[in-house]
């Protein structure tokens, strides 16, 4: 500024050397006039110009100050509220405390044993179909026809001989028992004869009756013992069968065991076990033994060279999913329990060999982080580094943030910066 006002002076006392003698007041007059214009203008410009530089160094300030607070959440991953709300999402503090230690096997899914029938023919004969519907898997009621056993022309056993022969029986023994309680009245016939019409009458009425029970027209109807569904059926349309051979197999599966077997080392801690939890091998989904409405029913006390494993059995209710036959993971709780940082199985992603959970940053923001796994029950598993326990992570629709971090970091001119 000193400069500037500097070169005005110089220009005003040029102005007077050149003007004469005439006009030096008036060119005075003017080149001061001038000067103090331009110094006007100039200390104008200079205001504004400071104001503006002020101005593009605070402005300046500001965008460290964002760079900054973006450089505190470098890597975060930002995930919507909006996006949260169309997912099953959820975000809960990390469980520090107690945790029990779990023996973790296979165990295998079997109806309960009183949940098992296998159905046999009663009777020779050809074995019919009762319908189309008759397959391996289909749901049927207790009491519900499935087959017929039909004599047809055998000559040997054949079953409508037999109804029709037992239908005379019962008649002739009905009429002969009938007439001789009428005589013992009048002592024509003795008690030891009414006793022996009597007893061949009843005999001759209980075989008619199962006859007549378990036949239509003169052919064997086959039921099904319980619910259940058809597990198994070992003959085709038209086959024949003999007295005792197995025709299908029913089984009930509202009510299931769960047989796992076990090394001999935990033997001792079998008898403070009081639950499991069970995952399916065919997916993500875990069940507590209180979820199925269970129990333990029994464990192995004794090995053997052929059977070296101790069998655990557990005793669940269907929840609709459990397939008998089929292998379940098992994870058997003790009574061994110590402190630690556990997290629901949920919340953990495996990334090419590597386990990391999501904590919350902020409500639509978090950061993925490195942890290291310990034991796990089937519902959750121990953290033995990564978390201090302090931290809020992300238990329910993990995956869906692994997703959204392949979106790019954050944008500082779209949702929040933080």
């Amino acid at each position: 500024m000193k400069r500037i006002l500097f070169i005005i002076a110089i220009l005003a006392v040029g102005f007077y050397g050149c003007g004469g003698n005439g006009q030096s007041g008036e060119d005075e007059n003017t080149a001061v006039v001038a000067a103090e214009e331009l110094t006007g203008e100039v200390h104008t410009d200079g205001e504004h110009s400071e104001e503006k530089l002020a101005g593009e160094v605070h402005t300046g300030e500001e965008l460290v100050g964002e760079e900054h607070d973006e450089s505190e959440h470098e890597g975060a991953i930002t995930f919507t509220l909006e996006q949260q709300g169309k997912i099953d999402f959820a975000v809960e503090a990390c469980a520090v405390g107690p945790f029990q230690q779990a023996i973790k096997s296979v165990g295998l899914v079997a109806p309960a044993p009183t949940g098992e029938r296998e159905v046999v023919a009663r009777a020779n004969g050809i074995a019919v179909f009762a319908g189309n519907s008759v397959v391996e898997g289909k749901r049927v009621s207790a009491g519900e026809t499935l087959f017929y056993v039909d004599g047809g022309n055998l000559t040997d056993n054949n079953l409508y001989l037999q109804y029709v022969e037992a239908e005379n029986r019962y008649t002739r023994a009905k009429s002969e028992y009938e007439r001789k309680l009428a005589l013992a009245t009048d002592k024509i016939v003795s008690d030891t004869e009414l006793l022996s019409a009597k007893t061949e009458y009843l005999n001759a009425e209980a075989f008619f009756n199962n006859i007549k029970k378990n036949s239509q027209g003169g052919r064997q109807a086959i039921t099904a013992p319980i619910s259940g569904y058809i597990s198994h059926i070992g003959i085709k349309n038209g086959q024949f069968v003999g007295l005792g051979d197995p025709l299908f197999t029913v089984v009930a599966d509202n009510t299931l065991y769960i047989t796992a077997e076990i090394q001999q080392k935990w033997a001792s801690e079998l008898s403070g076990s009081t639950t499991a939890n069970f995952r399916l091998l065919n997916g993500d989904t875990v069940y507590s033994l209180e979820n199925l409405n269970g129990k333990l029913v029994a464990y192995g006390r004794s090995v053997s060279a052929a059977h070296p494993l101790l069998p655990v059995t557990f005793q669940v209710e269907n929840p609709g999913n459990l397939v008998p036959g089929s292998f379940v993971e098992t994870y058997i709780s003790t009574s061994s329990q110590h402190e630690a940082i556990s997290v629901p199985n949920a919340a953990i992603i495996e990334e090419m060999g590597a386990y990391f959970v999501f904590e919350e940053l902020h409500e639509d923001m978090f950061s993925k982080v490195a942890v290291t796994l310990g034991k796990t029950d089937g519902l959750h598993t121990e953290i033995l580094s990564g978390l201090t326990g302090n931290e809020r992570i992300v238990t329910r629709g993990a995956i869906f943030v692994k997703l959204a971090q392949g979106t790019g970091t954050l944008d500082a001119h779209a949702g929040h910066v933080h």
